[in-house]
């Protein structure tokens, strides 16, 4: 199989956070894959600045202090690429607008997959984008971490 390069959808970071404590949960170890350096992912600072603003709601921060989500995020964001930022004007693709910058950074960080829980991007599988968008648990099967 070809060296797998992941973009990383906000949705699927705090799933993982949130997952933390559950180590055998699907995002948990499709994301650790990544982090051990078995495939690249990829992150931009957009995309983390989208955790950080999810964690700042009082539901979340009772459920993971903020300086915990920093730091977590600080060590991904070490070990993961840079997505390449992109300009305007992005090109209006998916339903809800404000998706459209991971459609482009995808392509722009030459990612082979889009990992998210977005149902709009979900949506957009068969739109023939040169990258696979999955779910954690589609990557997890690709992967073969869902065997032993």
């Amino acid at each position: 199989m070809t060296h797998v390069r992941v973009l990383l959808d906000a949705n699927v970071v705090v799933s993982f956070l949130l997952a933390l404590a559950r180590p055998e949960s699907t995002v948990s170890r499709s994301i650790t894959h990544g982090l051990r350096g078995e495939m690249t992912q990829i992150v931009s600072e957009r995309m983390l600045d989208e955790v950080r603003i999810t964690f700042r709601r009082p539901y979340l921060s009772s459920r993971m202090p903020f300086p915990m989500v920093e730091t977590v995020l600080a060590e991904s964001a070490a070990r993961a690429l840079e997505a390449p930022r992109v300009e305007p004007p992005i090109p209006a693709i998916c339903r809800d607008p404000r998706d459209d910058y991971l459609l482009a950074q995808a392509i722009a960080s030459g990612a082979t997959h889009l990992l998210t829980g977005d149902k709009g991007l979900l949506a957009l599988r068969d739109a023939g984008s040169p990258f696979a968008i999955v779910t954690p648990a589609e990557l997890a099967a690709l992967l073969g971490l869902d065997e032993g």
